[in-house]
């Protein structure tokens, strides 16, 4: 749900491309998660299981950048906006 609004308010390819690393990292934790509960946890699928957790936050966190980083896209009629404020 992330990804689809991050990538429908700020359609660039960098966020459309972070917004799919993310949808399909989230995809593979949860068949991960599926096999581990089917095969009683073993330690191994356990720690891939982890470290699926690990690039899932990392690719969250590539789409929060990208968004942050691509043009707002603007509503048909609206005037452009200006400058953003500075935090200084």
């Amino acid at each position: 749900m992330t990804a689809a609004l991050a990538a429908g308010k700020r359609p660039s390819p960098a966020v459309r491309r972070a917004a799919m690393l993310l949808v399909g990292a989230l995809a593979v934790q949860i068949f991960a998660g599926v096999v581990n509960l089917l095969l009683l946890a073993p330690t191994w699928l356990q720690l891939v299981h982890l470290l699926l957790a690990d690039l899932v936050w990392i690719a969250l966190v590539l789409l929060i950048a990208a968004a942050l980083g691509a043009p707002r896209m603007q509503a048909a009629g609206a005037a452009p906006a200006g400058p953003e404020p500075s935090l200084s």
